[in-house]
């Protein structure tokens, strides 16, 4: 019997299609009627509900920045169904040019193979303290 991708290789395979831009591989990969929580301090920081709703959710993303890119530098398996990202965060402002960097952290959650969920933290310590972890994990 073939075992699937676990929840942390669903989650680096996000990640390296969005940051490819290769939407059509990154939307195979979540649920139709996942929730995206962007970051409470971001330049859009409303939940979007379903596919089509995180697609709007990028598209924005690319009105605002260029070469935009969510590099994740650690995968925590956070339980059964829970992977929390440390990850950082590059863009440069398509209008102004400006480079930026930061991190942030993401809590994604995965059912029967999908992504069902996503929240995004201004900080890394805030998403592992929403899966139910140490800030040192």
């Amino acid at each position: 019997m073939a075992v699937g991708p676990t929840n942390a290789e669903i989650v680096s395979s996000a990640y390296e299609a969005m940051n490819k831009g290769d939407m059509r591989t990154f939307l195979a990969l979540i649920d139709r009627d996942v929730e995206w929580r962007a970051r409470p301090d971001g330049t859009d920081p409303d939940t979007y509900e379903g596919a089509a709703g995180v697609g709007r959710f990028f598209e924005t993303r690319l009105d605002v920045w260029d070469d935009y890119a969510q590099e994740p530098q650690r995968l925590i398996d956070a339980g059964e169904n829970e992977v929390v990202a440390v990850v950082t965060i590059r863009g440069k402002g398509r209008a102004s040019g400006i480079e930026v960097e930061e991190r942030s952290g993401h809590v994604w959650r995965i059912s029967d193979g999908k992504v069902v969920s996503f929240h995004a933290f201004d900080e890394p310590e805030q998403a592992l303290a929403a899966a139910g972890l140490p800030a040192d994990a």
